[in-house]
């Protein structure tokens, strides 16, 4: 999926998270979530993120390959662990949560994930800007309106 669904998809459960449950800092917990829905594309220099840390992504490119370990379950499991063990927990469940909203984003492409790194791929039928994507975009657009809206 493109940077800008990706995003997407990641206020959207954000938003959600931060309207059920009650978080200490509700704002820094939204937009870490929605940060780390762009990590995992670290990975590909071309991508949002690729982009803007340009040449470290393309050394990440070359040890992990795009979609590679990067665009597993292990990193945001990482990141709860490593919160839980400095006592911040919600901030690593803010930053594994954006990660895992990417992740599942990802597996309804054609490309697809391997969630556990080696193994079979979880593939989807969207192509990466393509129409079904568009579609994708647009729905989850009209949803966040209509939570926001209905929240307000």
């Amino acid at each position: 999926m493109l940077g800008i669904t990706h995003l997407l998809f990641a206020v959207v459960f954000a938003f959600l998270f931060v309207n059920i449950f009650s978080f200490s800092h509700p704002i820094i917990f939204f937009l870490l979530f929605c940060f780390a829905a762009l990590l995992p594309d670290v990975d590909h220099p071309g991508s949002t993120l690729g982009r803007k840390i340009w040449p470290l992504s393309s050394v990440i490119s070359f040890f992990f390959g795009h979609r590679g370990f990067l665009h597993s379950i292990f990193v945001p499991l990482g990141f709860l662990a490593l919160g839980y063990y400095l006592d911040v927990f919600w901030i690593g469940a803010a930053i594994a949560g954006g990660y895992c909203a990417h992740l599942v984003s990802d597996a309804l492409t054609l490309s697809g994930i391997r969630p556990f790194w080696l193994g079979p791929k979880v593939r989807g039928i969207v192509k990466t800007g393509g129409l079904l994507e568009m579609v994708f975009f647009f729905l989850m657009l009209v949803f966040f309106v209509w939570l926001f809206v209905e929240t307000v």
